[in-house]
């Protein structure tokens, strides 16, 4: 393993606030194993991540996790712009919030999270095109 199952674990939690994230720490630990396994770094873990919260609102199913592995390990970082201080705590990815005593991650408002938040909008719209008849 290339990556902790912990890292896997910390990043994983920082979505706990989801609806469909699951409390069950057993499932918890077996996917991070399973996603530890398949991740090539930490940023990776991150992409895999986002990924997966962008493309639906389902917890991750360990069968997935090798295909959304392959899916993201060629992802194109390089026209991203780098994270501010804001969003860099989430990895780059996502501002940690917290509320009501817990920690969520939203987009950020700065040059990456702008260009993040038009990714996930174009995902979303190939998705319902997809559905359509």
């Amino acid at each position: 393993m290339r990556v902790s199952i912990q890292t896997v674990l910390s990043k994983m939690r920082i979505l706990s606030g989801a609806s469909f994230f699951t409390r069950d720490e057993v499932v918890l630990n077996a996917l991070a194993r399973r996603i530890a396994t398949h991740a090539a770094d930490g940023e990776h873990v991150e992409r895999m991540l986002d990924s997966w919260v962008t493309r639906t609102n389902e917890m991750l199913r360990i069968a997935d996790v090798a295909a959304l592995a392959a899916d993201t390990r060629q992802a194109e970082q390089s026209e991203l712009p780098q994270p501010c201080e804001g969003c860099r705590a989430g990895g780059g990815y996502f501002e940690l919030v917290e509320q009501d005593g817990q920690t969520f991650g939203r987009r950020c408002g700065c040059p990456r999270g702008q260009r993040l938040a038009a990714m996930d909008a174009e995902r979303k719209i190939a998705r319902q095109n997809e559905r359509k008849p």
